[in-house]
């Protein structure tokens, strides 16, 4: 997703400035303005990364049965923990997956335009009256054979598949 603050260029920030407020600004600070701005316009990603554990306890709060796990890479106790993988699975969507639809599921990915990138993996389900609507969610640095398997065995986990088909 491309926003307006990636179309506008430094030189543009220089000459605004200079012709609105008769202000004349390096490029390092029409740079720094721009990150600003596109901070403000998509929000810090470093936060949203921060809130995520809460997000977790806020979701498992509100629905005992939603289902949220994450994984984080630790090589060794010294290295800052990295994000691996985040799954998560409203109970709601089980439910009615479980109870009136289809055994049938769609995946799909996307990749995140961020400063961090990542992927959006997805599951949705179908009803009998051919409507689809999201089951699971999960979220990865990289989409590789070991990412699927992980998401895949959780969701299997939770709609209560998992004895029925193998990997």
């Amino acid at each position: 997703m491309q926003t307006q603050t990636d179309t506008v260029r430094i030189l543009d920030i220089m000459q605004n400035m200079r012709q609105q407020y008769s202000v004349r600004i390096t490029v390092t600070r029409a740079w720094k303005a721009k990150l600003i701005a596109k901070k403000i316009n998509m929000g810090d990603a470093d936060k949203k990364y921060e809130n995520l554990w809460r997000y977790v306890v806020e979701l498992r709060r509100v629905n005992i049965g939603n289902t949220m796990k994450i994984n984080v890479d630790r090589p060794s106790p010294s290295i800052q923990p990295r994000f691996g993988y985040f799954y998560f699975c409203f109970d709601g969507c089980k439910k009615v997956f479980i109870h009136g639809c289809i055994p049938f599921v769609g995946v799909d990915n996307c990749h995140f335009k961020t400063k961090y990138g990542g992927q959006l993996l997805i599951v949705v389900g179908r009803d009998p009256k051919d409507r689809y609507f999201p089951l699971a969610f999960g979220i990865v640095v990289t989409e590789t054979k070991e990412s699927w398997r992980w998401f895949i065995r959780l969701l299997m986990k939770d709609i209560g598949l998992y004895r029925r088909y193998r990997d």
